[in-house]
């Protein structure tokens, strides 16, 4: 493809980052899926693992971000799909994985990091890649100056979000 031919912004950079991004996601999925499989998980156990609703907006994110970084790659709301698609893909692959670490007997210490990594991933999709998302739509910009603001609280407010499930009191737990 040529400089003429590729839609404007697109780098060869952008575009194999995206791609990565979203084989990532898929590869977590199918880590999810096939862990899952492998540990005997009934349906009803992923469901309330949030396998499947993790996996499912795992799946489901990375696709539009996807579609949306390469052919649009200034616009930042195809870069918080893929954000927002990675963190459910991790926390569905790492409570997949558990369930089969419990099953095959891993060590404590390798189910927590499992459990700590699920805690950790999923806040960060719907506390600030999704909201920043929805404040950028539909074009990727502030609906007008006063907006940015609001953008630094959500960010701000996000790492306080993410930083609410780190209680050492009580270990991370799946499911």
């Amino acid at each position: 493809m040529t400089d003429e031919q590729r839609p404007r912004g697109r780098s060869r950079l952008t575009a194999v980052l995206a791609a990565a991004l979203f084989s990532v996601a898929l590869a977590e999925i199918g880590t999810a899926v096939g862990a899952a499989v492998a540990a005997r998980i009934t349906f009803a156990t992923a469901v309330g693992a949030f396998i499947v609703t993790n996996g499912a907006m795992g799946l489901a994110f990375p696709v539009c971000g996807v579609l949306l970084a390469w052919h649009r790659p200034r616009n930042p709301i195809g870069w918080l799909f893929l954000g927002a698609g990675l963190g459910m893909a991790t926390s569905a692959a790492t409570a997949s994985l558990a369930e089969l670490g419990s099953v095959a007997g891993w060590t404590d210490g390798s189910l927590r990091l499992l459990g700590t990594i699920f805690d950790y991933a999923w806040p960060w999709s719907i506390g600030l890649f999704l909201l920043v998302a929805l404040l950028l739509f539909p074009d990727g910009r502030p609906a007008g100056p006063r907006w940015r603001g609001l953008i630094w609280a959500v960010a701000a407010e996000s790492v306080l979000f993410v930083a609410s499930f780190g209680n050492p009191a009580s270990p991370p737990t799946i499911g």
